[in-house]
């Protein structure tokens, strides 16, 4: 039930990116010089229910992957993507944050130092339904 690209309100449950945000096409992975690209992962489109048949909801995340040899900056999605996003993971330094202390916001630009993972977590909205 995994990542199979479907629309819900406008978004899928799985997107990549250019690191100049926006989608990627067919076109785009043949480029063999492609170093850098983002993907989005969403916990609000999940087809999951559970035992008493409620929808499972969970933060999106989105993550920057760089292999090039030096930094590239990375445009953050627009706020369709996601509108509360933290800087949770950034493997050039090691740096873990679930505290919120580095909030992005969509459109900003962020450089992803070479050959690392940042990690973005969108919080959702908690109702009374969420796990």
């Amino acid at each position: 039930k995994w990542f199979q690209h479907k629309s819900i309100k406008g978004v899928p449950d799985i997107e990549w990116f250019l690191p100049e945000g926006e989608a990627m096409t067919e076109t785009h992975w043949s480029n063999t010089l492609a170093k850098s690209l983002g993907v989005f992962l969403s916990g609000e489109k999940l087809d999951t229910r559970t035992e008493k048949g409620e929808s499972i909801k969970d933060n999106s995340f989105y993550l920057m992957f760089n292999s090039h040899f030096e930094p590239v900056p990375f445009k953050v999605p627009d706020g369709s993507w996601g509108h509360n996003w933290l800087r949770i993971i950034d493997t050039s330094d090691g740096s873990f944050d679930l505290e919120g202390k580095n909030s992005v916001t969509p459109g900003d630009t962020i450089e992803v130092r070479e050959r690392s993972v940042m990690l973005l977590m969108n919080i959702i909205e908690k109702t009374k339904n969420a796990l």
